[in-house]
């Protein structure tokens, strides 16, 4: 059994806003274990915590991605220019917040000014994803989710005769 589209995009929104909750706590703890100290400091305890960061953001960051460029759009329609361009910016904010955060001890103040930043660039980006979402749920209710799939396309022409449910039953698998 396959799920709709729809539950799909909600899945990855879902997805992608778990990873940015877990990213901002793995964050809390790191400020918190340098500058409180609550237990003794360890090398690679530090390594350990900044890999997490830096994954739980490249998945963010992917899942983000994907869901900003495919959303609005139906699956026979190409992105716009500026949805790769929104991508791109993100993709490049990140790698410098990597870049940073690997020199997380020698530029402690830099790298939490950055990490803020990121952070509010970050908050930004889900809050579009929500707008999207809720115009997305908009449309399915004044369309109707076959008008928004290509199952949904009307392949007859004027002088052709052709089988649609045989057409869609294609497209499906």
């Amino acid at each position: 059994m396959r799920l709709p589209i729809v539950h799909v995009r909600i899945l990855i929104f879902a997805i992608s806003i778990a990873c940015s909750t877990i990213d901002t706590f793995a964050f809390v703890s790191i400020y918190a274990y340098l500058n409180y100290g609550f237990s003794t400091k360890d090398d690679l305890n530090d390594l350990r915590i900044i890999i997490f960061s830096l994954i739980n953001d490249a998945l963010s960051l992917l899942i983000g991605g994907y869901y900003l460029i495919r959303l609005e759009y139906m699956w026979n329609n190409p992105p716009k220019i500026v949805d790769y361009a929104v991508c791109g910016i993100e993709l490049a904010l990140w790698i410098i917040y990597a870049g940073l955060q690997s020199k997380f001890l020698d530029f402690a103040n830099v790298l939490l000014a950055i990490s803020f930043i990121y952070g509010i660039l970050n908050v930004i980006l889900y809050f579009v994803l929500g707008i999207f979402l809720i115009e997305f749920k908009r449309r399915l209710r004044k369309f109707g989710v076959d008008k928004l799939t290509p199952l949904g396309r009307t392949n007859n022409n004027s002088g052709v005769e052709t089988n649609n449910s045989v057409i869609e039953v294609r497209e499906h698998n």
